[in-house]
C-alpha cells in the first residue's frame, strides 16, 4: 500500500499502540495510588456505572487473573467468616472506601486488589 492508505494504516496502528500503552500506564498509576493510600479511585474499582468521556471508556479495572474457592465447614456462617477475616488477618490490606476490598504488593512489587465473596455450594 502506498500514499494515503498506508499512512492511514500506520496511524491506526500507532493509535492502537498508544491506547494500549495509555491503558497500562494509567492502570499502573491507579494501582500504585491504591496501594499507597488504601483509597480506591472510581476509575479502578467502580461503585456503579462505568465512566466514559467522549465515548472513550475510562475503565481501568483489572481483569480477574486468579479465583479460588475455599470450602468451609458447614457450621461456619459465610458472612461472619468473611467479616472476621476482613477485620483480623486482612485488616492491614483493607481498602478504606470499598467494603470487602483489599490491596496487596507482592515480593516482585506487583500490586493486586482482591475481594472475598460468599457463595454457597
Amino acid at each position: 500500500r502506498h500514499g494515503k492508505a498506508a499512512a492511514k494504516e500506520e496511524l491506526l496502528r500507532f493509535q492502537k499502540s498508544w491506547d494500549t500503552l495509555s491503558q497500562r500506564v494509567n492502570q499502573a498509576l491507579l494501582l500504585e495510588s491504591l496501594n499507597i493510600t488504601k483509597n480506591a479511585s472510581t476509575l479502578l474499582i467502580c461503585e456503579g456505572e462505568r465512566k466514559t468521556l467522549n465515548d472513550v471508556s475510562l475503565d481501568y479495572a483489572c481483569p480477574v487473573i486468579f479465583k479460588a474457592s475455599f470450602p468451609l465447614n458447614h457450621r461456619c456462617d459465610l458472612s461472619k467468616t468473611i467479616l472476621s477475616l476482613g477485620s483480623s488477618v486482612l485488616h492491614q490490606f483493607a481498602v478504606s472506601n470499598r467494603s470487602g476490598f483489599f490491596v496487596y504488593r507482592d515480593e516482585e512489587e506487583r500490586v493486586v486488589y482482591m475481594t472475598l465473596n460468599a457463595s454457597a455450594g
